[in-house]
């Protein structure tokens, strides 16, 4: 009988790194080092008085779903060196930011690509201010708050997206150096996709640096749950991000796989298939560029001339049309990012300059 294995949901290979609190157990010896489960490595870890081991540490949400639990108040670092009864522990160096452009991992080649992973949960938070995850070293790198994730390197640069509190939350965050080149140079790309979503892309400079920081966890107000740490050194495409996402989240409890996948099968090969995306069910905003113009980026600043069209996917009688829109990017800050935020200024028609009048088209003109 042939198996359908379409719904194994199974995560990218090649990681270097990952840690599964689902294997963990507060009864074990050496419960509170961490386990990379790809190769078996150790790394002592320094955990606050403050654990019960009995309803937090290794155990299982407030939905029975395993995790590492810290409650409020309670702390967890992973640290070079640890001393504990008068003994000093040092530890293989776990730097799950590594400085990018340099070999720091034993056996890699140089990164210029690297993919960092994880899923969390911020439980019933009273202090928003400081953070209950963090990689990071003086205020360089990430640091995870309630409900918000900041990124930080030493070009001054900084990204930020927001999330839901009391909800499991996947992050995929991917560094990919020299992705493309221009009259500028060469060009290095950092992405944060949230639940398989990307919700922010933007460049930064080759000589950034990213903290090169240690993994701390906790915080005074707000229980933090850990469901998985997962790292390679390579920048996984979306497709990669998507499945990993797949992998890690917890059917039922919020989602549902099935209908995740079917909501994100919307790419065909490496691009994304209007059709698919029709079929799924989404409103839809298509641009087509005229003549030999470019949809806008950082790669693309020039604009030039499209058609748009706004599709409703339950609402057709509301579908709308423009023809000949002039196409540029809008902010100054914005415009940093890999893609554009995009704006359309409606022309009438002057012979002298070119233009054409843009046309408005309803559902009843199409």
């Amino acid at each position: 009988m042939p198996i359908d294995s379409s719904n194994a949901y199974i995560a990218t290979a090649g990681a270097w790194f990952q840690i599964k609190p689902a294997l963990r157990d507060n009864a074990e010896e050496g419960k509170t080092n961490f386990i990379n489960v790809i190769n078996g490595t150790s790394y002592a870890a320094v955990w606050s008085n403050n654990f019960g081991y009995a309803r937090d540490g290794w155990y299982k949400d407030n939905k029975g779903y395993s995790a590492l639990v810290i409650p409020a108040g309670a702390t967890i670092g992973v640290k070079e060196a640890v001393t504990e009864n008068g003994v000093t522990t040092y530890n293989t160096t776990l730097h799950l930011i590594p400085q990018l452009e340099y070999e720091r991992i034993p056996g890699t080649q140089t990164l210029n690509n690297y993919t960092l992973e994880f899923m969390l949960k911020s439980g019933y938070p009273s202090g928003y201010e400081n953070p209950i995850f963090s990689i990071a070293n003086n205020d360089l790198g990430l640091y995870v708050y309630p409900t918000e994730l900041v990124l930080k390197n030493s070009a001054n640069q900084q990204a930020s997206v927001i999330f839901k509190e009391n909800s499991v939350t996947h992050v995929v965050i991917t560094w990919q150096r020299n992705y493309a080149s221009n009259s500028d140079g060469n060009h290095h790309l950092c992405t944060i996709y949230i639940n398989g979503v990307n919700n922010a892309s933007f460049q930064y400079s080759g000589n950034a640096t990213w903290g090169y920081g240690t993994l701390e966890m906790g915080q005074q107000d707000t229980d933090t749950y850990l469901y998985m740490i997962r790292a390679y050194n390579t920048a996984l495409e979306h497709i990669a991000v998507k499945n990993n996402y797949l992998n890690a989240m917890i059917d039922g409890a919020e989602v549902s796989r099935i209908e995740a996948a079917q909501k994100n099968a919307i790419v065909d090969g490496n691009s994304i298939s209007y059709d698919l995306v029709k079929a799924a069910g989404f409103n839809t905003m298509v641009v087509e560029m005229l003549g030999t113009a470019v949809l806008p980026d950082f790669n693309h600043q020039s604009g030039g001339l499209s058609n748009v069209r706004f599709e409703y996917a339950d609402h057709p009688s509301w579908n709308t049309s423009i023809t000949y829109a002039p196409i540029d990017g809008q902010g100054t800050t914005s415009k940093q990012y890999y893609r554009w935020n995009l704006r359309w200024k409606l022309t009438k028609y002057d012979a002298a300059k070119g233009t054409e009048d843009s046309i408005w088209h309803y559902a009843d003109g199409y």
